[in-house]
C-alpha cells in the first residue's frame, strides 16, 4: 500500500476484545479502490457463504467503515468515507456516506478503514489513537441512553486510558505495527482477581475535566466522534451514526447496527497529525507538520474566497509529481468557482434546491400525492427564507470550498435539502422552526430523516384512509377522536369520519408539527405509536396487512368500492359481510402507499419529473438511492461527463429517450466517483471524468486510465447486485416505489411517469442481465471476472 493509503485496515472484534491490522496486496487495492468497494471485499474475504445469509442482527454481520484514496488528501470536496453492512432495513447490502472530519483523522492516525465483528456485552466505546494508549476498547455504560450531542461533548475530550491493562496487536500475515499497539478498557489483569475495573460516572466526569483542562493548555487535541443516539440503542430499524453533530450516515441502518453491537461510539484522534505518515507527506509536505488537519479545517470555508492556487511546500515523489500535485489542486479549485451549483450550495446550503425543485415537479407534496401546494407555503421554506428565519452561519467538511453546510443559533447544525422537504411539503408543515426542530430531534436521537419523515407522512396517509388500528396505545393521535378518511366510491374519492363519533371537527391529519416532533421521539424510544413506525415505511406496512381490527374497521358495504367486490371472489363466504371487500381494498391501499425499492424509503426527488432517476431507484444496489450514482446530477444538467457522453441537461427530463444508457454509464461512473474514490457528490459536482482519473493517478500511483475505472465500477455494481440476488431478490424487485406509480394531476409533472417495462427492458440488455430472473448472464459473469468457472458465480474472492 503506498501513495495516499496510509496502509493498513483495522479489525476489531467486539466479543473476543482481540484487535489487529491487516494489509492488502497491490491488486486488491487496484481492483477495489477504497470505500464501499473495498468493504464489500473485506466482508466477501472474512464471511464468504455466510455473508448471504446471516441476519442483520448477527454480531457476525460485519460493520465497516472505510475512506477512500482521497479521502483526506488536500483536493477539494474528499472529505468523505462510507458505512457498509448487511441492512437492517432491507435485509440486502446497506451503506451510508457522510463527510465531515473522521474520515481524514482516521488517515491521519494510520489506518484507511475500521472492520469491526462481534458484539459487546456491555456498551463499550472504540478508541483509534497515534498515541502510547493506541487502539482500546472503553467500558462506557454511562453513555448508553444519552443522545447523540450530549454523548458528543464527552467524547470528543475522552479521558486517556490510565496505565494499566493492555494487549499487543495480533496480526494476520503482516509484519507488526509498533505504533498501533491495543489496550482495551475492562480487560482482565493477569495478577488480580480476573474482575475487570470500572470507572464509575464520577471518575469519569473528574477525568473528563482534568482532560479539558489539558486542552486548554494546549496538550491535547479534540477528537473526531461517529456516535449513535437512543433510536440505534433501541433497534429502530434505520438508525443513523452521527459525527461531530453535524455529519450523519443516515440510511439503510447503520446506527442500528453499531446499538446491535453495543458500539456507543468510535473515537479517532490523531494527536501527531499524522506527520510520520507517508502519505501525509506525499501531500502536504512541511503543510502537515506546521498546521496539521486542524490548519485546513480552518481554511475550508475560505478556499473559493482566497485561496491561492499553485505550488506550495508539497514534497512529493519528486518535482514532477509536486507540479502534477499542484496543478490539479488549482485546477479543481477553479472549477468550483466558477460553477452556478457551487455558487448556489455556498451560498443557500442544499435547501437552495427546493424552490427550483419544486418549479420542476421534483419535491414531494402531501407523499407524493400532490404537484403543487398553496401558494407562497414553499417560499416559506426556500433558500431565502431559511437565510433570513434562521440561519446564523455556515461551516465546511475537511478541505472542502463549498462549506454548503448551514449552522443555526447556538452553533446547532441547520436542516439540509432532505429534512427540509421530508418534514416540510411532504407533510404539508410549513413552519421552518419546527422543520429546524425535527431535524435537530433526529439527529439528537440518532434517525435517518429520510425514512423517519417518510415513515410518518406514510402513516398519516394510511390513517386518513382508515387504515392505522385504532387502539389507544398506538394511536397517532391519542385522545383526538377521528381522523379523516378517504373512501373510494363509484364516483371518485369522498370522506367519511372513521373511527369513534369525533368530539368537533375531525383533527388536522396534515401540518401539525406538534404531531410530528411527538412521533419522533415516539419512534427512538419504540412506544406507542413509535413502535410500529421503527419498523421502517416496508415494515409498517407489513405489519398494517396482518391486523385484523384493522381489516375489518369500517367495514360496512357503504364503505367499499363497488369495483372491488369482482376481486374478492370466493373470500366473502367464510367473512362478515362486507369484510373480505374492506380486505381487498385496503390490500391494495396500503401496497399503493409503498414509497420504498428493496425496502428503502425513496429521497425527495420524484422521478415523475425525471424518468432516468426513476430507472436509478428501480435498480439501485442499497435500494431507491440517488447519491450512489451520477444519474440525477445529470438529469438536473448540473455535471457533465464529456468523455463518456454524459452531458448535462442533453436529453428531455419527462421521457425515456435515452435513459437506459445514462443510467448505466451513471451507476457504473458513481460507484468509483462516489462510493470508492470518495469525492462528494455536492462538491464533485463540476468534476469531470479526466478529473478522476488525475485525481486517482496521483493519489494511488496505479496508471489508471478511464475504460479500467469504469470497468472496476460496472464489476462492483455488479457484485453489489449478486449479493442481494444471494439474499433473496428477484428481478421483481426492481420497480419504482409505489407512490410513484400514478401521475399526477397537477403542477410541472402531470401526466408524467416514466415507462418503465421499455427502460427496464433496455437496461437489462444493456448490463446483461436476464429480463426473466434479473440475474447476470454467465456471458456478462464471464465478461467481468466473476465466475469460478462457466457456470458459477463468484461467491468468495479469488486470491490476487
Amino acid at each position: 500500500m503506498g501513495g495516499s493509503y496510509a496502509g493498513h485496515i483495522l479489525y476489531v472484534n467486539l466479543t473476543t476484545q482481540e484487535i489487529w491490522a491487516r494489509q492488502f496486496p497491490d491488486p486488491v487495492l487496484r481492483r477495489y479502490i477504497g470505500g464501499s468497494a473495498l468493504a464489500l471485499y473485506l466482508m466477501r474475504d472474512w464471511l464468504g457463504e455466510r455473508l448471504y445469509t446471516l441476519a442483520p442482527e448477527d454480531p457476525d454481520n460485519p460493520l465497516v467503515f472505510m475512506t477512500g484514496p482521497l479521502t483526506g488528501t488536500p483536493l477539494p470536496s474528499t472529505a468523505r468515507m462510507t458505512v457498509s453492512a448487511i441492512s437492517p432495513l432491507t435485509g440486502i447490502w446497506g451503506e451510508s456516506n457522510a463527510g465531515g472530519f473522521l474520515g481524514a483523522e482516521l488517515k491521519m492516525v494510520g489506518y484507511d478503514g475500521i472492520f469491526i465483528t462481534g458484539a459487546s456485552s456491555e456498551p463499550v466505546v472504540l478508541v483509534v489513537e497515534d498515541a502510547p494508549t493506541g487502539v482500546r476498547l472503553e467500558a462506557a455504560p454511562q453513555l448508553w441512553g444519552k443522545d447523540t450531542y450530549e454523548a458528543y461533548q464527552i467524547l470528543k475530550r475522552w479521558p486517556p486510558l490510565p496505565a494499566g491493562s493492555s494487549s499487543q496487536l495480533r496480526m494476520v500475515g503482516q509484519e507488526p505495527v509498533e505504533r498501533a499497539t491495543s489496550s482495551r478498557r475492562g480487560a482482565p489483569d493477569p495478577e488480580s482477581s480476573g474482575k475487570s475495573p470500572r470507572r464509575t460516572v464520577e471518575e469519569s466526569t473528574k477525568a473528563t475535566d482534568l482532560m479539558n483542562a489539558e486542552v486548554r493548555r494546549g496538550g491535547l487535541i479534540p477528537a473526531q466522534v461517529a456516535v449513535i443516539g437512543p433510536a440505534g440503542e433501541n433497534g429502530v430499524r434505520y438508525a443513523s451514526i452521527v459525527h461531530n453533530q453535524r455529519h450523519v450516515f443516515g440510511r439503510t441502518g447503520m446506527g442500528t447496527v453499531m446499538g446491535y453491537k453495543r458500539l456507543k461510539a468510535l473515537v479517532v484522534r490523531a494527536q501527531e497529525k499524522g506527520r510520520n505518515q507517508p502519505w501525509k507527506k506525499f501531500w502536504y509536505g512541511e503543510m502537515a507538520e506546521k498546521k496539521g488537519q486542524e490548519g485546513m479545517a480552518e481554511r475550508s470555508s475560505d478556499l473559493l474566497a482566497d485561496a491561492q492556487p499553485g505550488p506550495a511546500k508539497q514534497p512529493t515523489r519528486g518535482a514532477m509529481a509536486r507540479k502534477e500535485v499542484a496543478e490539479l489542486r488549482a485546477r479543481l479549485l477553479e472549477k468550483s468557482r466558477h460553477h452556478v451549483a457551487i455558487e448556489m450550495l455556498n451560498t443557500f446550503g442544499t435547501n437552495g434546491s427546493l424552490e427550483l425543485g419544486y418549479f420542476n415537479g421534483d419535491v414531494p407534496i402531501k407523499y407524493w400525492r400532490q404537484g403543487e401546494w398553496a401558494e407562497g407555503n414553499i417560499e416559506t421554506l426556500g433558500g431565502s427564507a431559511y437565510n433570513e428565519k434562521i440561519l446564523a452561519g455556515k461551516t465546511s467538511c475537511y478541505a472542502c470550498p463549498v462549506a454548503c453546510k448551514r449552522e443555526l443559533a447556538g452553533r446547532k447544525p441547520g436542516p439540509e435539502y432532505e429534512a427540509v422537504a421530508g418534514f416540510g411539503p411532504l407533510l404539508l408543515n410549513r413552519d421552518l422552526e419546527k422543520v429546524a426542530q425535527a431535524n435537530e430531534l433526529c439527529n439528537r436521537l440518532g434517525l435517518d430523516v429520510i425514512s423517519t419523515s417518510s415513515t410518518i407522512a406514510l402513516a398519516l396517509a394510511a390513517a386518513e384512509r382508515g387504515l392505522w388500528p385504532a387502539a389507544e396505545e398506538v394511536a397517532l393521535f391519542p385522545q383526538r377522536g377521528a381522523v379523516k378518511l378517504e373512501v373510494t366510491g363509484p364516483n371518485g374519492p369522498s370522506s367519511e369520519a372513521g373511527g369513534p363519533p369525533p368530539k368537533g371537527d375531525s383533527p388536522q391529519v396534515w401540518g401539525d408539527p406538534e404531531v410530528l416532533l411527538r412521533l419522533i421521539e415516539d419512534i427512538a424510544q419504540r412506544r406507542r405509536a413509535g413502535s410500529i413506525l421503527a419498523l421502517g415505511a416496508r415494515g409498517v406496512l407489513e405489519h398494517l396487512a396482518g391486523l385484523p381490527e384493522v381489516q375489518r374497521r369500517n367495514a360496512t358495504p357503504a364503505s367499499i368500492a363497488p369495483d372491488v367486490s369482482d376481486r374478492a371472489g370466493s373470500a366473502l363466504s367464510s367473512h362478515q359481510p362486507g369484510t373480505a371487500f374492506l380486505v381487498v381494498r385496503q390490500r391494495a391501499d396500503l401496497e399503493s402507499l409503498d414509497c420504498t425499492v428493496k425496502g428503502l424509503e425513496a429521497p425527495y426527488h420524484d422521478p415523475r419529473a425525471y424518468h432516468g432517476l426513476g430507472l436509478d431507484y428501480a435498480t439501485g444496489p442499497r435500494g431507491a438511492c440517488h447519491v450512489s450514482s451520477l444519474t440525477l446530477n445529470i438529469e438536473l444538467g448540473a455535471s457533465s461527463f464529456p468523455g463518456l457522453g454524459l452531458m448535462a441537461g442533453d436529453l428531455p427530463a419527462q421521457s425515456g429517450e435515452g435513459k437506459a444508457a445514462l443510467v448505466k454509464k451513471a451507476q457504473d461512473l458513481g460507484t468509483i466517483f462516489l462510493g470508492a474514490a470518495m469525492f462528494c457528490a455536492l462538491g464533485g459536482i463540476p468534476f469531470d471524468e479526466e478529473d478522476l482519473v488525475s485525481a486517482l493517478r496521483l493519489a494511488t500511483g496505479f496508471d489508471y486510465d478511464l475504460a479500467e475505472l469504469m470497468s472496476s465500477g460496472e464489476r462492483v455494481w455488479m457484485e453489489k447486485r449478486l449479493l442481494n440476488l444471494r439474499r433473496g431478490l428477484t428481478q421483481a424487485d426492481d420497480h419504482l416505489p409505489r407512490v410513484h406509480s400514478r401521475p399526477l394531476e397537477s403542477g410541472p409533472a402531470a401526466g408524467s411517469l416514466p415507462d418503465m417495462s421499455l427502460l427496464l427492458e433496455e437496461y437489462y440488455r444493456r448490463r446483461g442481465l436476464d429480463p426473466a430472473t434479473g440475474w447476470p448472464t454467465p456471458a456478462k459473469l464471464k465478461e467481468l471476472g466473476l465466475l469460478d468457472s462457466e457456470a458459477q458465480p463468484l461467491t468468495v474472492p479469488r486470491t490476487l
